[in-house]
């Protein structure tokens, strides 16, 4: 873990996502909300890998294609966001791919095929001037020599975006299998936290807290499994790299300040653009993640 390499004496890059809303306010550099900037990032004392969460890739996608963000803006913006963007992962995976980051049974592994894909998949979007830049896409070989194409024609976004909520709809049955075996000391939530901390094996661990997360988001209101709330599938998704860990900036301070109540640590890596500079300068970010590693 990068986290650990730290204690270790050796610099690893911190992973840090960013929410669809982070890349809206730096297109418009709005100045209320606060917007990244590219160089407090790249004087940063500590490395970075800065990727934009699949969420992001496919509502950023989305934005492009019914012009609410016009090309003029975003040929003008996201050359300076592609310069800090990670060149291994600049799109975080989403669905099954996230699943196998985050070791969740039954998802396979996370391929350099797969790492590819979301590589042409930034390539298709930071490059494209008009829409049918996006339409037309981006041809490429995998490593087997197979021919394979990344656009959005014939419904292809929405048709990813409703995939990607059904495999996480159906992925909450596996956290419930798991945490069935603790139903009896699972009184409330801050008894479920507690009764996930035990030192076993790591990727059960992992689960056990994933699954703790998902019953406080559900504590709050937010139910990412249900039909009524299909939102919530991507607002869960957009944390679980939490559990990694990896710092996610999201500036829906409704979001922040409502995960932020909830009793597990993890949640200060969930912060705002202001508060993730503020901590850069004062370089209390590594502190911090020192500060959840030790936990």
């Amino acid at each position: 873990m990068p986290i650990k390499n730290y204690l270790q004496g050796t610099q690893f890059p911190i992973p840090v996502i960013l929410d669809t809303s982070v890349v809206r306010h730096f297109l418009h550099e709005d100045e209320e909300v606060g917007y990244l900037d590219v160089g407090k990032l790249k004087s940063a004392a500590v490395p970075l890998k800065l990727s934009i969460s699949w969420v992001a890739s496919a509502e950023l996608m989305d934005d492009l294609m019914t012009r609410a963000i016009p090309f003029d803006l975003w040929a003008r913006r996201v050359p300076e966001l592609d310069s800090v963007i990670d060149r291994s992962l600049p799109v975080f995976p989403g669905g099954r791919h996230l699943g196998a980051l985050l070791w969740i049974p039954g998802t396979g592994a996370f391929s350099e095929d797969d790492r590819l894909g979301y590589r042409v998949l930034w390539r298709l979007m930071s490059r494209a001037r008009q829409k049918l830049d996006l339409i037309d896409g981006i041809t490429y070989h995998d490593s087997k020599g197979k021919h394979r194409m990344i656009a959005n024609r014939k419904g292809a976004l929405q048709q990813g975006i409703e995939k990607q909520r059904q495999w996480w709809r159906g992925s909450f049955g596996i956290f419930e299998a798991v945490a069935s075996q603790h139903q009896a000391e699972v009184k409330d939530v801050s008894d479920s936290i507690r009764s996930f901390d035990g030192k076993t094996d790591r990727k059960l661990d992992v689960i056990r807290e994933l699954y703790a997360q998902f019953l406080d988001l559900k504590q709050k209101g937010m139910e990412p499994s249900g039909e009524k709330r299909r939102g919530d599938v991507f607002d869960f998704q957009l944390v679980l790299p939490l559990a990694l860990p990896a710092v996610v900036l999201c500036d829906d301070e409704k979001l922040v300040n409502r995960c932020r109540q909830l009793p597990s640590p993890r949640w200060k890596l969930l912060m705002t653009v202001k508060e993730f500079h503020k901590r850069l300068v004062g370089q209390t970010l590594v502190p911090l993640l020192l500060e959840f590693r030790s936990r």
